[in-house]
């Protein structure tokens, strides 16, 4: 699913939706764009932007509980940026942004910008 989640009045009950069709042991991939970034922003039909633990929190068993969430057995999250030949810091920055998510999402992101976060969801045997 990519830059859909962002348009949508009820996120959480897609996600939810999304879990209990996919197969067990299945991988959703998901792309949203970054709260810092231009694209989150930009688009008028965008009701929400995302932080690198939004969708992270979707393996959080007490997380899932309180917002009556589908809890997913594993959750990767990634920064993306614009990886184009005019921006050429981003093919060093990405990489480094990724190695401590948390910290450079506090310090450095509202500096130099994510495209978008992406998030691998697996579901395992419920």
């Amino acid at each position: 699913m990519s830059h859909v989640l962002e348009h949508l009045d009820n996120p959480l009950k897609v996600i939810n939706e999304l879990h209990r069709i996919l197969k067990d042991k299945g991988t959703l991939i998901i792309r949203v764009p970054h709260y810092s970034g231009n694209s989150a922003w930009i688009d008028i039909t965008h009701k929400r932007s995302y932080s690198y633990a939004t969708l992270k929190q979707f393996d959080d068993v007490e997380y899932c509980k309180l917002y009556n969430a589908k809890q997913f057995s594993k959750v990767t999250v990634r920064f993306g940026f614009w990886l184009k030949w005019f921006y050429p810091l981003n093919y060093i920055l990405e990489p480094l942004a990724n190695l401590q998510p948390v910290y450079y999402e506090h310090s450095f992101a509202n500096i130099f910008p994510p495209f978008e976060i992406i998030t691998i969801m697996e579901k395992g045997y419920y």
